[in-house]
């Protein structure tokens, strides 16, 4: 029997690590970062991200991804989350067009989730059930489990730390 616990604790250990890079990013947002109306994708249309030109993902990002991520991180916490900007999660290379993923930049996770689920239960609920599964559909992805390990998880954004000894 498979253990169920292990994909629950990767999405509330992803959950921990996007708090503090968005609590870190800088609240000044430049107009060109959010610019333009979030756009509602009809619910027939399918994002495949790989095929989409540099230019139609950064488009889509700042008109799709940020305006509905950043709704449910201030739902989530409105007084850490107001300053939401691409920085938060993508980190000083947005000027100079750098928007690579995972970022160093992001809190590195570590690999005891059962320490993060007792230590911050309330991110990572937020981590596991509304950024994760959000964020896979936003990118046409399937989110992380055990069946699919390539799929959108912690470490689609976050580092993890190297084990100790290493």
């Amino acid at each position: 029997m498979k253990n169920k616990k292990s994909p629950t604790f990767f999405i509330y250990f992803l959950i921990l690590l996007i708090l503090p890079a968005v609590i870190w990013s800088s609240g000044n947002t430049e107009a060109s970062e959010i610019s333009g109306t979030a756009k509602l994708m009809p619910a027939d249309t399918t994002i495949v991200w790989e095929k989409m030109s540099f230019d139609e993902r950064k488009e889509y990002m700042k008109t799709v991804v940020m305006p509905t991520m950043k709704a449910e991180f201030v739902a989530f916490d409105s007084t850490r989350f107001t300053a939401m900007n691409c920085r938060t999660c993508h980190g000083s290379g947005v000027k100079a067009g750098d928007f690579k993923m995972p970022n160093s930049r992001i809190p590195k996770l570590h690999m005891n989730f059962e320490e993060m689920q007792r230590d911050n239960p309330h991110y990572m609920e937020f981590m596991g059930k509304v950024v994760k599964p959000k964020m896979a559909a936003l990118l046409g992805v399937q989110p992380y489990s055990h069946e699919n390990p390539t799929g959108f998880g912690c470490q689609s954004c976050h580092m993890f730390e190297e084990a100790p000894g290493k």
